[in-house]
């Protein structure tokens, strides 16, 4: 499920080049399939290898699969023979078969973010899954002291060496298939929650749940409210370049704009799961219900680095006109 990585620039990831038919895509196989839709999401990552010298690409094709992480858990310092890398990533879909990984990091002189190209075989993998999908091989990864060539560090968001150009940075590009996986799970969770009403009663009452009318009123606020912020997220997609190599690059303000409102339909969704796991009750549930499997899944998403309460906040001081890395947009 990783991304095919090309060989030539102008032609790339295409869904990495394409941010509404990967959000699109992703929700659909968020909808059947979300360890699928994670794979998929995080494969994107391959983005980056657009700013990286011809023959870090050449190699990366040829080795086959890639996977990675946007969560600022590396440091690179300055040695004589390339830099130092050292850091620790959570709960990596994909690690525990990827040829290659992505992983960001800053460097310790300027603090400013990178993302480091490092084979896989250079870094430890946890023995056991991690992040709650079992079937998407996630692992935790570390890596202690690894020496890393320069021509495999490339900037988190900056232009390309040939003026080809995406019309996202990576980690943008990543927000928008991780919101599909949710947007896709949300809908899944609240199908089967109107599913179950129709055909079980909870434990106690002699009607079903679809009958009962306080029920109705709090599912049609939580689907109206799930439908809102998804068509957000969705128009703030419109307002980018059309899709396609050669793009034109996004504005600061339209990329924050865009992740305020990635963030407000990703928590959306894992509200929407949390309403409908808790209203179905443990009388209709068991054990590998469909509805049990996307509130864990929703319960993994919710913890991903790029929607955690320092992403709210650092988008947050993008809005007032702060710094913000380039790690978060």
């Amino acid at each position: 499920m990783s991304a095919p990585v090309r060989a030539r620039p102008a032609v790339g990831p295409d869904l990495a080049m394409c941010p509404r038919a990967l959000l699109r895509t992703c929700e659909e196989l968020g909808h059947d399939d979300a360890p699928a839709g994670l794979l998929l999401a995080t494969g994107q990552l391959s983005a980056a290898l657009h700013r990286a010298p011809d023959h870090v690409r050449d190699r990366v094709g040829r080795d086959g699969s890639l996977t990675g992480s946007v969560q600022p858990g590396g440091l690179l310092r300055a040695a004589a023979e390339g830099d130092v890398l050292t850091g620790e990533w959570a709960a990596v879909p994909g690690a525990a078969d990827a040829d290659w990984f992505v992983l960001a990091a800053e460097r310790a002189a300027d603090g400013q973010p990178v993302l480091v190209v490092l084979p896989a075989g250079r870094a430890d993998r946890s023995a056991a899954a991690g992040g709650g999908f079992d079937t998407a091989g996630t692992r935790h990864v570390s890596v202690q002291g690894v020496t890393v060539d320069r021509d495999h560090i490339v900037p988190a968001f900056g232009p390309y060496p040939d003026g080809a150009q995406a019309p996202l940075p990576p980690p943008a590009v990543l927000r928008c298939a991780i919101t599909g996986v949710a947007l896709g799970v949300a809908r899944r969770a609240l199908h089967e929650l109107v599913t179950t009403a129709r055909q079980r009663s909870r434990l106690g009452a002699v009607t079903r749940m679809s009958e009962q009318p306080l029920l109705r009123v709090e599912l049609n606020r939580a689907v109206l409210a799930f439908r809102a912020a998804r068509q957000l997220a969705l128009a703030e997609l419109e307002e980018l370049p059309p899709d396609g190599p050669g793009s034109g690059a996004v504005s600061l303000s339209r990329r924050t704009a865009l992740a305020a409102a990635l963030l407000h339909a990703h928590h959306a969704s894992i509200d929407a799961v949390r309403f409908a796991f808790a209203k179905a009750g443990g009388s209709v549930l068991r054990t590998g219900h469909p509805l049990e499997r996307c509130w864990r899944t929703a319960e993994a998403l919710s913890c991903h680095p790029l929607y955690d309460d320092r992403a709210e906040r650092e988008v947050a001081r993008a809005q007032f006109g702060d710094y913000v890395s380039a790690l978060w947009l």
